[in-house]
């Protein structure tokens, strides 16, 4: 299975983290979003 994606970061943002290690982890959660992990914690069952 190979899912790609891609991120991006201001490099003027003044907030903590370095702008790649941002933008490559935007790009990791949107290629888990494409392959469907996590959807559990959008849709939660009514009890």
């Amino acid at each position: 299975i190979f899912r790609e994606s891609t991120g991006t970061a201001s490099v003027d943002d003044t907030s903590y983290g370095d702008p790649v290690q941002k933008a490559e982890a935007m790009a990791f959660r949107r290629a888990c979003a494409r392959l469907g992990l996590g959807l559990h914690l959008y849709h939660e069952d009514a009890m």
